[in-house]
């Protein structure tokens, strides 16, 4: 913080330069996004903020360069993705042909499955199509069929229409005839993956497979649509997400064998640096995979260094170069439910804590009761930002999520750690995959463990907010965290004005 001549505090923000240039580079993506289908708007946009930049410069005031030179950036940058990967609408009847890439969803009467190198009517066309069939596919299949392309709705603040545009997908296309043109060379990735879950088919039922294939890839085609919606109901869908609780399980296993071998922990900057690009490669690069990986990465290099670590620019380093190489993200809601989650740990964990277990003790009868109230404080602060967004996307939220997650991610974390070993080993010896059938145990009892919580009577809250309601809600939070500087009660005071508001939209929309 600043300090003037006359002693007067001349900051109220705890200044942390990459996390004001991640905020400013979303603001400047949300303003394009906001002016995406004017293009000279978008420019005269870019231009202002330029020039506030020069001001900035001129006026010696770094705090206005900061945010105006990474507002504009993301104006620019967010201008070119758009404009590159945007195509017109296809309104005409004509032949289709793509390569099955992904089984996105399965259905009792077919599936979603994401299609690459799209032709249509002999011509390629920019960016992947999902299609609804009811004839199974295969990964590598190169189909074709005569039907039409729909442009997608890729509106950034509709949740599913940013979800297709964040996965790549440009068109819609149903159809229920269609004829395989030819069979592709499976990538690496395609052929790990298939052997990983035809593993897991013959050792384990359909349902654990495609849950462990969830868990440790985020692979979500081999859930059910029942089996998605109990964890959901349940509030723990979070576990099929690969982010930062995937990634610090990655790197406890990197440690434990540096620590076998007797090796410092900073050595494993360097194993980890090769596994965890190999590891975003096999989750499709999801952002929660990025963010965390960038986290531990620079945690590893101040350890190495013997630097500062600090989690909130970690954080804000990691947001933007996901955003700096795929603006969309932003829309994305794994991209917000990963960082509300991480932003909200960081900024409450700790008060929250301590207003569970205000009492601090050595005694050996308080240590269930501090690990209590860690795992308590940790389900709330990462769920407190996520309200907002949970009410404002899907119109609900789960009431148990506390004592849920408080017995979910444990056996989660168990199937993970378990199933991530296994999986290295069935892939040199196939025998070795019978170890899957106890995990496959395990994992049928973390199913019916989600169908009992949401099941239980009251278990979820229907509510819709608008999106300006839940930003604003969070931004409220936010403003009343140790970040602000600013006196308790004008922090206090913007943070409950935000929150009742935020309250009174709950009840009345």
């Amino acid at each position: 913080m600043e300090v003037s001549e006359a002693g007067k505090k001349t900051e109220f923000l705890n200044y942390r330069p990459p996390f004001f240039a991640a905020i400013s580079l979303a603001c400047g993506i949300a303003v394009s996004a906001l002016l995406r289908n004017i293009w000279w708007s978008e420019i005269v946009a870019a231009v202002i903020f330029i020039a506030l930049f020069i001001i900035g410069i001129y006026k010696k005031n770094k705090l206005m360069r900061l945010l105006c030179g990474w507002t504009a950036a993301g104006i620019i940058v967010f201008y070119l993705y758009y404009a590159y990967t945007v195509t017109m609408p296809i309104a005409e009847y004509g032949y289709v042909t793509g390569r099955v890439t992904e089984l996105m969803t399965v259905y009792d009467n077919g599936g979603r499955y994401l299609l690459t190198e799209v032709t249509f009517n002999g011509e390629e066309l920019k960016g992947y199509a999902e299609l609804t069939t009811v004839q199974k596919l295969s990964v590598a299949d190169v189909i074709g069929f005569q039907g039409r392309l729909f442009l997608a709705d890729i509106n950034p603040f509709d949740s599913y229409g940013a979800s297709l545009m964040g996965d790549g997908i440009r068109y819609i296309a149903e159809t229920d005839y269609l004829s395989l043109v030819a069979q592709d060379t499976p990538t690496v990735v395609e052929r790990i993956k298939e052997a990983l879950y035809n593993t897991l088919t013959a050792n384990t039922d359909t349902e654990s497979a495609g849950m462990i294939m969830g868990l440790m890839l985020g692979e979500r085609g081999g859930i059910s649509r029942e089996v998605s919606q109990t964890l959901s109901a349940a509030g723990i869908s979070h576990v099929l997400s690969v982010s930062g609780l995937h990634v610090s399980f990655m790197a406890a296993m990197v440690y434990g064998f540096m620590r076998l071998i007797r090796r410092p922990p900073k050595k494993a900057l360097i194993p980890l640096a090769i596994i965890l690009p190999f590891y975003c490669l096999l989750t499709g690069f999801e952002p929660g995979v990025i963010r965390a990986s960038v986290t531990t990465l620079v945690f590893l290099i101040s350890l190495s260094t013997k630097g500062r670590y600090d989690a909130l620019n970690a954080l804000s380093a990691s947001a933007i170069v996901i955003l700096a190489v795929m603006p969309w993200s932003l829309f994305d809601l794994s991209f917000q439910m990963s960082y509300a989650a991480v932003l909200g740990i960081i900024l409450f964990y700790r008060p929250i804590y301590r207003a569970i277990v205000p009492w601090k003790s050595n005694k050996k009868s308080f240590v269930w009761v501090r690990k209590a109230g860690q795992a308590v404080a940790l389900s709330i602060s990462a769920n407190v930002l996520l309200t907002g967004i949970l009410l404002s996307v899907f119109g609900s939220f789960a009431v148990y999520f506390i004592p849920a997650n408080f017995i979910a991610v444990p056996i989660a974390s168990i199937i993970y750690m378990l199933s991530v070993p296994v999986s290295l080993l069935s892939l040199i010896i196939p025998e070795s995959g019978i170890l899957f059938t106890p995990i496959g145990y395990l994992t049928r009892i973390f199913i019916d463990f989600s169908a009992l919580f949401a099941g239980l009577p009251g278990g979820t809250v229907h509510a819709a907010v608008p999106m300006a309601a839940a930003a604003l809600f969070c931004f409220g939070l936010v403003f009343g965290s140790d970040i602000n500087l600013l006196n308790k009660k004008v922090k206090f005071t913007v943070a409950g004005i935000s929150t009742a508001f935020f309250v009174i939209m709950l009840f009345t929309g």
